[in-house]
């Protein structure tokens, strides 16, 4: 069992996989990410959840931009490495 802060709760290989069918490819991608998750809730969150984070963070900076917001534009190239981050 491994902790999914996302859900906040202990979860199985088995349930993750049939709780995140449909979010990636293929089962082998899904089992690489589900280990990946932290043993327990007090672990440290390792980088890969600090980077989506920050993809997440920049995502939200660039909507502000594109809906008109007087900030400067996030770098596209970035912006294309958040999307990927975050959906493949």
């Amino acid at each position: 069992m491994k902790y999914d802060p996302y859900v906040n709760r202990y979860i199985s290989l088995e349930d993750y996989i049939k709780e995140c069918y449909g979010g990636l490819p293929n089962e082998s991608m899904l089992e690489e990410e589900y280990n990946k998750l932290p043993d327990h809730p007090g672990d440290k969150p390792n980088d890969y959840f600090a980077e989506l984070n920050e993809a997440k963070e920049l995502l939200k900076i660039y909507n502000r931009w594109r809906r008109g917001e007087d900030i400067s534009q996030p770098d596209p190239v970035e912006i294309g490495k958040a999307i990927d981050k975050l959906t493949l």
